[in-house]
């Protein structure tokens, strides 16, 4: 059985091309595997890996424990692949989380994915772009970014999801979400407020890392932490 994905194109516009490419030659076990693809006139059909347990977002609520953690290796194995071969995601979000039968975690949906390693050399990139709730401080910004450190920002708000059910904040602007500015502010009232007076303190070294505003400490402090 295979999932089909299809998309209106335009004949000029290559962007929904560029994801069949990038995506063609991803595999690994915690990517959905993309099977072929074909263009019929103005029409993409994308034919994937079907994955009948639904997404992480439908199931949150029955998720506990040491079966979030696992989801939550299952997907930073999936990001430090991706990263591996100079791609970004810039769209990690729950709806693009996916469950097998067997549960085993597939990363999904990369229509805003981007090389970020050219002839081996890093390139930044831009574009305001993916799920504002995960987004990075960086992209919000509208600044170039490095694409590492943007998805391990939206696994970190993933994360958080996945331990509390809840989201540490609606969107990392300082003049727009108070949660965010307390964060910013290091407000040791914000861990008194629902959903952060769930967090574990475990749970919260890890979000430490992964909410970490400066995008050079996120990654670096990730790599030391992998390595730990």
């Amino acid at each position: 059985m295979v999932a089909k994905k299809e998309v209106v194109v335009s004949p000029n516009d290559q962007s929904f091309m560029v994801e069949a490419i990038i995506h063609f030659q991803l595999k690994h076990v915690n990517i959905v595997n993309l099977h072929c693809w074909e263009r019929v006139d103005d029409t993409l059909t994308l034919f994937m890996e079907y994955c009948s347990g639904g997404d992480i977002k439908g199931n949150i609520d029955r998720i506990k424990g040491k079966e979030a953690l696992n989801y939550f290796s299952q997907l930073m194995d999936g990001v430090a692949y991706l990263h591996s071969r100079g791609v970004a995601h810039r769209d990690l979000k729950l709806e693009n989380l996916l469950l097998t039968a067997q549960k085993v975690l597939k990363i999904a949906d990369l229509g805003l994915a981007d090389v970020f390693l050219v002839n081996g050399e890093e390139v930044q990139l831009s574009g305001t772009v993916g799920s504002r709730a995960f987004m990075a401080p960086e992209v919000i910004q509208c600044s170039g970014y490095s694409g590492p450190p943007v998805d391990l920002w939206s696994c970190g708000i993933i994360f958080f999801n996945l331990t509390t059910k809840g989201r540490p904040w609606e969107q990392a602007a300082p003049n727009e979400d108070r949660s965010y500015k307390m964060w910013l502010d290091k407000n040791e009232e914000l861990n008194t407020l629902i959903p952060w007076c769930w967090l574990s303190e475990s749970c919260r070294s890890i979000v430490d890392i992964l909410l970490e505003p400066n995008p050079q400490k996120r990654l670096s402090g990730w790599k030391k932490h992998r390595q730990g």
